[in-house]
C-alpha cells in the first residue's frame, strides 16, 4: 500500500511507506495505489498506475487491464520478455514500450535471463479517444558521455494541453553531482508532474527524494532540482489532468 504525504502544492510518495504484492520471484512498489492493478485515486486521473516491479531470472507475471489503457513499460535493469497477443518481444534497458490495451487484455511479462532479476516501471493512464490506438516502441540512451549529462531527454510526448486530459509527456535524465537544474511544466494550472528517482538522490523544491522516492507537484510554473550524487537518474512523467 501507498502512503502519500502531503505537501503544499503536492504529495511525497517516498519508498520506505510504499507495500505491494511479493513473493518468493516477484515483487511490486505500487507509487499511486494499494497493488500493481489497483487504480489510483480520482485525482490522479488519467493516471492509473505506476508501478516499481522486479522479477526474477525465468520467471513470468501478468498484467491485466481493467479498462482501455495506454500501457507504457520502461526496463531499468535486465531484459524482459513482453508477449501480448500471442507476439513476443525482448526490450532492454533504453527502451519505452507503448501498448493501447482494451479491458480484459493480458500482457504476460518474463525475464528471459540465466541469473539476473529484471527491474521495470508499468505506467499506465486512460485511453484518449481522439487519437487512434498505438503500439510502439521509443529507444533512448541515457549516455554517461561527459557531454549528454546533465540534460533532461524527452523521450515521448502526445497529445495537447488544450484538449482536456491528452497531453503526456516522459522524460529521463542522468546528472552528475551537484548540479542545478529547473523543470517547466508545460501548463501551470492543468497539469501534474510526477518525479522519481531511479537512482542516486535530488533535492526537488527543497525536499530531499532518494532512490525510488516519488514527488507529485501541480500548480507550479518552474521546478527547481539538484542532483546529489553522480551518475543519479530522474524520470518525470507530466500529464494533463481531467476536468
Amino acid at each position: 500500500m501507498s502512503f502519500p504525504l502531503t505537501i503544499a502544492n503536492g504529495k511525497f510518495y517516498p519508498v520506505a511507506f510504499r507495500k505491494g504484492p511479493q513473493t518468493s520471484f516477484y515483487r511490486s512498489l505500487p507509487v499511486l495505489s494499494k497493488g500493481p492493478t489497483e487504480h489510483s485515486s480520482a485525482l490522479n486521473k488519467p493516471l492509473l498506475h505506476f508501478n516499481d516491479e522486479t522479477l526474477a531470472a525465468k520467471y513470468s507475471t501478468e498484467y491485466l487491464a481493467k479498462q482501455s489503457q495506454v500501457t507504457y513499460l520502461i526496463p531499468l535493469s535486465g531484459r524482459l520478455n513482453i508477449n501480448y497477443k500471442g507476439q513476443p518481444h525482448i526490450i532492454k534497458p533504453g527502451t519505452l514500450y507503448i501498448l493501447d490495451l482494451s479491458a480484459g487484455d493480458a500482457i504476460k511479462i518474463t525475464n528471459p535471463q540465466r541469473d539476473e532479476l529484471s527491474n521495470y516501471l508499468v505506467l499506465s493512464t486512460e485511453s484518449m479517444a481522439t487519437f487512434s490506438k498505438m503500439t510502439q516502441f521509443v529507444y533512448f540512451d541515457l549516455s554517461t558521455a561527459e557531454g549528454m549529462r546533465q540534460k533532461l531527454m524527452e523521450i515521448h510526448s502526445i497529445g495537447h494541453p488544450s484538449i482536456s486530459g491528452t497531453f503526456k509527456k516522459v522524460s529521463m535524465g542522468r546528472y552528475n553531482a551537484r548540479e542545478d537544474f529547473n523543470y517547466y511544466p508545460h501548463k501551470r494550472d492543468a497539469n501534474k508532474t510526477l518525479f522519481y528517482v531511479v537512482s542516486g538522490s535530488f533535492e526537488i523544491e527543497g525536499r530531499l527524494l532518494q532512490d525510488r522516492d516519488g514527488l507529485m507537484l501541480w500548480n507550479t510554473d518552474q521546478v527547481q532540482m539538484e542532483s546529489l550524487e553522480q551518475d543519479s537518474i530522474l524520470l518525470i512523467f507530466e500529464y494533463a489532468t481531467r476536468w
